[in-house]
């Protein structure tokens, strides 16, 4: 078969746009450090990198869910410490009342200080973080703690003294969770009923009537005695509270090193399937281009005679 001059040309050509395309992936690669720039290029790849993309932006997220929920638990704490210590200034203010010299100016002087404490727990309770109350259980928008016209303590809006038990048990299971895992999440809210009770024996109310007996003469030092006792038991129910949740907070820490664990692990697969090596692309770039030049050379010198012959 004769071979014409212009099949030589268009095989040159042919020849010589194949190893530019080559070369220029292998740029493309040593400049990005990508072993591919589309899906076409290197489809299983391209579906595993997509896969473990995804799986990194999720644990990005949980990460971010479990450095939030650590956040709301040290507020949340610290608001429980100061409730506990306003529970024990309440306590000692209790025992100054009940020595026998202290005389009725000297109890009220008492009664506007436990008044002063109790302000102070409805300060604690209605605290926020990131524009959030976590004692509001789903209530998160509106301070959860106020006071009516009434001068009635509400709790989201209900008279916390009217509160039944069946209620407070549906206003216990009023958590917020976030999602720590793919299978694993945590409650960050702290419904405030959990902390200072319902119904008639709620600790406002006990406060409250503190407040009434310290301004009343003659002294009850036996009602004194008994409102003592169930402080006691409010006061233990807050520290019981500090407990757990200092536990979560700790849980968190393990949680989020296992997650900086699979992060780690998911960056190194993702590596492995999306990245090149840059020393070995470097070398497959150099000799491309030592390709793509002698081949310009060798093509220079084939059809140059050819067309020569042509015009001859």
């Amino acid at each position: 078969m004769r071979v014409s001059s212009k099949m030589i040309s268009r095989q040159a050509i042919n020849n010589l746009n194949s190893i530019y395309r080559d070369l220029t992936r292998q740029h493309a690669q040593v400049s990005t450090g990508r072993a591919f720039q589309k899906a076409s290029e290197a489809p299983i790849r391209a579906i595993k990198s997509m896969g473990l993309t995804v799986q990194l932006e999720r644990n990005k997220q949980y990460s971010a869910n479990i450095e939030s929920a650590r956040s709301v638990f040290q507020e949340t704490e610290d608001s429980l410490m100061a409730v506990s210590n306003s529970i024990q200034g309440v306590k000692d203010n209790i025992l100054r009342g009940l020595n026998a010299t202290y005389n009725a100016d000297e109890r009220s002087i008492l009664a506007k200080e436990v008044e002063q404490l109790k302000e102070n727990i409805v300060v604690q309770l209605n605290k926020e973080y990131s524009n959030k109350y976590y004692f509001g259980g789903f209530n998160t928008l509106s301070l959860p703690f106020t006071v009516s016209d009434n001068n009635e303590m509400l709790y989201n809006g209900k008279v916390l003294a009217e509160i039944d038990i069946e209620e407070h048990n549906t206003l216990l299971s009023e958590e917020v969770f976030v999602q720590t895992g793919k299978s694993t999440q945590i409650g960050v809210s702290l419904p405030g009923v959990s902390v200072v009770g319902y119904g008639n024996d709620n600790l406002f109310q006990v406060i409250d009537n503190i407040i009434a007996n310290l301004d009343s003469e003659p002294a009850d030092n036996d009602g004194l005695n008994e409102l003592m006792s169930d402080l006691d038991d409010y006061f233990t129910n807050v520290q019981n509270h500090i407990s757990t949740v200092g536990s979560k907070a700790r849980n968190l820490e393990v949680m989020q090193h296992q997650n900086e664990e699979v992060k780690l692990n998911l960056s190194e697969a993702l590596s492995k399937e999306r990245d090149v090596e840059i020393e070995e692309a470097i070398i497959n770039f150099t000799m491309s281009e030592m390709v793509y030049q002698s081949a310009l050379a060798m093509s220079a010198r084939i059809v140059q005679p050819t067309l020569i012959d042509f015009l001859r």
